[in-house]
């Protein structure tokens, strides 16, 4: 956004103004001087979603291992004749 700034700029006015008007139900007059902040907040925005996303690739392996034992442990307890719940 900061290299091709005439073409991310219309794009950003458009989709700033649209956005301030749908959540704060008012209206945004979009200045020129502050398309770097507005950039920035975006590219942060974009760099926070990437971050959660690797985060959850991540973890993935874990958490796919204490499912699948969960899994294995009712169907062990099933399969044995053990009752799911202890009463």
């Amino acid at each position: 956004m900061f290299l091709f700034r005439s073409l991310c700029e219309p794009i950003l006015r458009i989709a700033l103004t649209g956005f301030v008007e749908v959540v704060a139900h008012s209206t945004y007059r979009y200045d020129p001087s502050t398309y770097y902040l507005w950039a920035g907040y975006a590219g942060f925005l974009g760099l926070f979603i990437l971050l959660i996303a690797a985060v959850a690739i991540i973890r993935k392996p874990a958490v796919d291992r204490r499912i699948d034992e969960s899994l294995r442990r009712q169907t062990t307890e099933f399969a044995s004749g053990a009752p799911l719940e202890p009463k």
